[in-house]
């Protein structure tokens, strides 16, 4: 399934009406080998009334018809910088004082992610805003 912009991921939506929605929505980093098995890396956020209201590193491991997912702990700081980034490039594009409501949800348009491995810890970069999350896979 694809997303905003047509990028790889899922969503569960709560509500018809996005400004009375709180949605979940995955957005597919990449594909990585960690310690030998296959991982899909997602980014998922709560997106409530349309502005992110959390992001977290998940990985999802499928052997055997089985799924077996890890989860990320939130970063509060991670949230801010990523959220402060898109604020401003709103308010920038916009001229206003404040961003238009379309530059606070998740995912962005343009936004960019490196993924990283190392042993059982997979990391995500967002390189605009440098806000990184990570997760400990089994």
């Amino acid at each position: 399934m694809t997303i905003e912009g047509g990028r790889p991921g899922f969503a569960v939506i709560g509500e018809d009406d996005p400004h009375n929605s709180t949605d979940a929505k995955g957005l597919l980093l990449a594909h990585k080998q960690v310690e030998g098995k296959p991982w899909f890396i997602y980014l998922v956020g709560l997106v409530n009334k349309q502005q992110v209201s959390s992001l977290q590193l998940a990985a999802l491991n499928v052997q055997g018809g089985k799924f077996h997912w890890a989860m990320g702990k939130p970063d509060a700081n991670a949230l801010k910088a990523y959220r402060n980034y898109h604020e401003e490039i709103g308010k920038q594009r916009s001229g206003q004082a404040k961003a238009p409501v379309t530059y606070m949800g998740f995912p962005n348009e343009g936004d960019v992610f490196e993924v990283g491995v190392e042993q059982n810890r997979v990391d995500a970069l967002h390189q605009q805003s440098g806000a990184r999350w990570e997760v400990l896979v089994k």
